[in-house]
């Protein structure tokens, strides 16, 4: 994909650059200062600059700096200038000309320090150089790992069984910049240009799998649209970002905020912690939107994973295609129940206790059953334990595969999911129902429309008391002695 890469020498003394050549207007170069300190010392802002990221494909570069931003072409390299701190190294891409004219700045900006305090300038150049393959697929994603790059791995198995390349395009969170995939070859912090290139190639499929976390996602929208060509469209949604950068619908008291009036919102909003409102790029949850309903207009296919999914999503955005929307359940594993009768009062949690996967639930219900000395005991298979106690047993991580004898060797009568948000889907849920297991949930999402379709376990009030919680494991353990019988 890069198709021609030189470095050219750099004066550090005079700071210019000689050895220019002939570049096209796509071509990009790389500037890279190494900083040099003669007296070694570490200031707070120094030690920061060094974590700097470069926020791609946006214009430009971001040094992160204890809650302060250094921004501009310019800019960012006078901060790391300024630190004067040995070994750090700057790299930054910019489309030329505008290079020669940052350079031109830059050698101003400089003036005042010594040249030793300079060790190395280099510029390197590279012309990315990409063609879409024939009926090629290019899958957008955000590196979040979970359910949505698990679904995005099946989403590129599906498009190469039915003969179709695939070329990822990736938000990577940590790095706050694009990666390109493309036929075993990688180019990470993909510049402005190398990412306008890749979107607008000639493909057959687009398919976006996730924008959670992507700084300003409507501008990425945008640029789907406008390089989309003559591409399908095909978006899949694992959550509530288009309703809320809360995607979980969390709000700023880590409650299911149940989609209040945009009024609300706004006040939710500044105090939320739950979200990426920082990234949303919009002043109002109502320009938010405003701009992703102009999106989902456009797919030829948005495909979801549950009705209630689809409920929620046109309470919110009733002007989209009810043609356009696919509800398509993500492929629960096939595996074997192994047979036993449960004797004792167990109660299985599976899954990481996040604030939404219910850990301030859980919580409370150990609190509830230790304090009474109840004959329940919480078996808890996943990351995020609770602090060890006589009604806690936490067994670690899992692989979904030993979930039959991980439920016959503790003896569970009952399984609960104290999710207090709604599901798009809920794997687990429906792993467990195919083994038969009764489910506790709260009555909200695709957890409860699975539990209410499966007539196993029970759907009970969101933010019912630990008592009643109990009182909802005593009646689904007697239902499936009952059944048995």
């Amino acid at each position: 994909m890069i198709v021609r890469a030189e470095t050219l020498r750099v004066s550090a003394e005079a700071f210019h650059i000689s050895g220019w050549v002939d570049m096209n207007p796509d071509d990009c170069l790389s500037l890279e200062l190494l900083i040099k300190s003669r007296s070694g010392v570490r200031s707070r802002r120094q030690v920061a600059l060094l974590h700097g990221r470069a926020a791609l494909p946006h214009p430009g570069c971001v040094f992160s700096a204890y809650g302060g931003v250094q921004t501009g072409e310019v800019a960012c390299i006078e901060a790391v200038l300024q630190t004067r701190h040995q070994g750090i190294l700057v790299q930054t891409l910019f489309p030329e000309p505008k290079a020669r004219r940052m350079y031109r700045r830059l050698r101003q900006s400089v003036g005042r320090w010594r040249r030793r305090d300079v060790e190395r300038i280099r510029v390197k150049y590279a012309r990315f150089d990409f063609a879409a393959p024939s009926n090629g697929t290019l899958l957008i994603n955000a590196a979040l790992g979970g359910g949505g790059d698990a679904h995005a791995r099946v989403i590129i198995e599906e498009e190469k069984s039915r003969g179709r390349p695939v070329s990822i395009l990736t938000f990577d969170p940590d790095r706050l910049s694009y990666v390109f995939e493309n036929e075993g070859e990688t180019i990470t912090h993909l510049d402005r240009v190398g990412f306008e290139t890749a979107l607008s190639a000639d493909w057959s499929r687009i398919v976006v799998n996730s924008l959670v976390t992507v700084p300003q996602p409507q501008r990425l929208m945008r640029s789907i649209l406008g390089a989309r060509g003559n591409a399908t469209l095909h978006v899949h949604l694992h959550d509530y970002y288009p309703i809320c950068p809360s995607p979980h619908l969390l709000d700023s008291a880590d409650r299911f905020c149940g989609v209040p009036p945009v009024s609300i919102c706004a006040l939710c909003q500044r105090g939320n912690p739950n979200g990426h409102f920082s990234l949303m790029g919009s002043d109002t949850m109502t320009e938010w939107r405003a701009q992703w309903a102009a999106f989902l207009q456009q797919p030829d296919e948005i495909v979801l994973f549950s009705d209630d999914a689809r409920k929620r999503l046109f309470d919110v955005f009733p002007d989209i295609d009810p043609k356009r929307i696919k509800i398509r359940p993500h492929s629960v594993p096939t595996m074997q129940a192994r047979p036993y009768n449960p004797t004792g009062r167990n109660i299985a949690i599976f899954g990481t206790l996040s604030v939404a996967k219910g850990r301030d639930v859980a919580m409370a219900l150990e609190r509830h059953l230790r304090a009474r000395r109840s004959e329940w005991i919480l078996h808890h298979f996943g990351g995020a334990p609770l602090p060890p106690s006589t009604h806690y047993r936490s067994h670690g991580p899992y692989v979904p595969s030993a979930m039959p004898d991980l439920l016959a060797e503790n003896d569970i009568s009952v399984c609960f999911l104290p999710s207090i948000v709604p599901e798009t889907f809920s794997l687990v849920t429906h792993e467990l129902l195919s083994l038969s297991q009764p489910v506790v949930v709260f009555d909200v999402g695709a957890q409860a429309e699975a539990v209410k379709t499966q007539g196993l376990g029970e759907a009970i009030p969101l933010w019912s008391e630990p008592a009643e919680v109990v009182a909802a494991f005593e009646r689904s353990r007697l239902s499936r002695n009952s059944a048995r019988r």
